[in-house]
């Protein structure tokens, strides 16, 4: 993948639509019905070309009374947190 080190892995299970990126980094997407795979797996490669992006980075984030978390911020403003979590634009 163009400007990033790793593999990312794309598995589709019918129902469930799951990207990870390296470091832990998860999209998670889950579908339905059959009706409803070509939109979920458009909106995971939308995701996936925005993680492609030069203007993808890692960022540390500091929280008051809390540790550092990193986070994963794609170039379309949607930010990944690892485990699963997400917020933002996507």
């Amino acid at each position: 993948m163009p400007h990033r080190e790793g593999e990312v892995d794309l598995c589709l299970d019918g129902e469930l639509f799951e990207l990870t990126f390296p470091g832990g980094y998860l999209w998670i997407d889950f579908t339905y019905s059959p009706e409803d795979d070509s939109q979920v797996l458009d909106e995971q490669l939308r995701v996936l070309d925005a993680y492609a992006h030069i203007d993808t980075r890692v960022v540390t984030v500091k929280r008051a009374l809390r540790r550092p978390r990193t986070e994963l911020h794609l170039s379309n403003g949607t930010k990944l947190w690892r485990r699963g979590r997400t917020f933002g634009s996507y």
